[in-house]
């Protein structure tokens, strides 16, 4: 604030009485403290009235901000000021990174002054207002943080590397090739690459590309055909663009082939699939290859994301997993059965959920793996597909454990309050059909209440995910997931 006050006397000549009546002002803290102070300092009738009316904006504000789920924290500043006239007359605002050298990532305000100062003098005519916000994003910050991440990352991925190396010559294979990632931020077309070499054609590759894209996959695939490109440069091509999934497709003589080879498996329709980080080469069914490569690239993502949390949590140099689990407090344990004729494979997982030193709680998760008989999916898959599972049930069972789920306490009967459980209380179509139009209508009334309550949780604390429906008049429970 001293610098302020230099500038301002020596540029603008203010006298030393109007610069401590200004410092008054100076002021940053939650709205309702800021707003305190303001109505104490302004005691002019006509000020206070604009007051009130500017606080009852921002309050709006805010009450939006957590309507959307807004949890950083919102700090006001009354004495805010820079470039006057792009905002002048109204709001302005910073995004800004408060770390011990702050630093503003974003900056904008109200732009209505500005665009009437040089919109046309026709358009609109001269009394028409238009409203508008701009805001300026220091992209410049954002990029030199994620190549500075990126560059730590891969030092840490090269260094894991030359490791991995060192103790395969060894005979010690311990540094675990799963835990290889290129890193969240790493920039990527897609995720699959569609190739193959021989005679396959652009056709074949698009039809199976089409395929990917259906399922929701990121994928491109090789455009010419007959290129002097050999797999070991296209798996150091995909190295370097950051894809980690190569698809290969056969011709069919060598399927063909293939097939009189190994007659213990139909080899017809299989498409080989590399993993360029784990360095692992699979044949899969084409049948199976959407739902292995999702499974994969789920399971990759998780990585790169734990990863990027213990890179920003200050560490690069231990295990990503091992920090993943012990962040979350989840230490997990499998015990595969045997798979079944039915095809159905099932693993008991044992999570230890610990919510603080002395408290420690044990589940158990038995989870089957349904497939067909013809199609029986390998080991590798089943994990990553159980995993898969797993991790959705986590953040529900965490909850559940640690009380923080909801409770709401109905007089329906069981039939109703599972009526009520199987539509989206969010949307007036489906709580129509399926609640209200089976309710008689002395019951219509108070169910509404409790899709008002239901709705009313759904936004507290940034949103709940579950809520607990209980009928005390039977005695019955059930947990309800809210449709995204």
């Amino acid at each position: 604030m001293s610098q302020v006050r230099n500038h301002l006397m020596s540029v603008y000549h203010l006298p030393r009485s109007v610069l401590d009546e200004l410092e008054l002002f100076d002021r940053k803290g939650d709205l309702e403290s800021v707003a305190k102070a303001l109505e104490d300092l302004i005691t002019a009738e006509p000020m206070k009235t604009k007051l009130r009316e500017a606080l009852a904006e921002l309050r709006l504000l805010v009450t939006y901000c957590k309507n959307l789920g807004v949890r950083h924290k919102i700090v006001f500043s009354p004495l805010l000021m820079y470039n006057n006239q792009y905002y002048k007359g109204g709001m302005m605002f910073q995004a800004v990174d408060d770390a011990k050298r702050k630093s503003i990532l974003a900056a904008g305000g109200r732009y209505d002054s500005l665009i009437q100062q040089f919109r046309h003098p026709v358009i609109g005519g001269p009394h028409r207002k238009v409203y508008a916000v701009g805001v300026n994003v220091a992209m410049q910050k954002f990029i030199t943080a994620i190549s500075q991440y990126q560059t730590e990352h891969f030092r840490y991925f090269v260094a894991n590397s030359s490791k991995s190396r060192n103790n395969s010559s060894g005979g010690n294979n311990s540094v675990n090739d799963e835990e290889k990632s290129f890193g969240y931020w790493a920039p990527k077309r897609c995720d699959v690459f569609v190739a193959s070499f021989g005679k396959v054609l652009l056709q074949e590759r698009l039809e199976l590309v089409k395929e990917l894209w259906a399922h929701g996959i990121k994928a491109d695939y090789m455009l010419e055909d007959g290129t002097d490109l050999t797999p070991e440069s296209l798996v150091m091509t995909c190295k370097h663009q950051s894809i980690n999934w190569i698809v290969i497709l056969k011709n069919k003589n060598q399927q063909m082939a293939d097939a009189h080879q190994r007659t213990s498996r139909d080899m017809m329709g299989m498409v080989k699939v590399k993993n360029v980080l784990r360095k692992t080469e699979d044949e899969v069914p084409r049948s199976e290859l959407c739902m292995l490569l999702k499974a994969e690239i789920a399971e990759q993502t998780r990585l790169d994301v734990q990863m990027a949390a213990y890179a920003g949590s200050g560490g690069m140099g231990s295990k990503a997993r091992k920090f993943g689990e012990a962040s979350s407090g989840f230490h997990h344990h499998h015990h595969h059965a045997m798979e079944t004729a039915a095809g159905s494979s099932g693993a008991r997982h044992d999570h230890h959920i610990s919510s603080g030193e002395s408290q420690q709680v044990q589940m158990d998760f038995n989870v089957n793996v349904v497939s067909s008989s013809r199609n029986r999916l390998k080991h590798k898959q089943k994990t990553m597909l159980i995993d898969k599972a797993i991790n959705n049930l986590l953040g529900v069972t965490k909850n559940l454990v640690s009380a923080t789920v909801p409770v709401l306490a109905v007089d329906l009967c069981k039939d109703n309050v599972r009526k009520l459980a199987h539509c989206n209380v969010a949307e007036e179509e489906s709580f129509r059909k399926n609640v209200l139009d089976q309710l008689s209508p002395s019951q219509r009334e108070y169910c509404l209440s409790i899709r008002e309550a239901m709705l009313k949780v759904r936004q507290e604390d940034g949103g709940q995910k579950h809520v607990w429906l209980y009928s005390h008049r039977d005695d019955f429970s059930i947990l309800y997931h809210f449709w995204s």
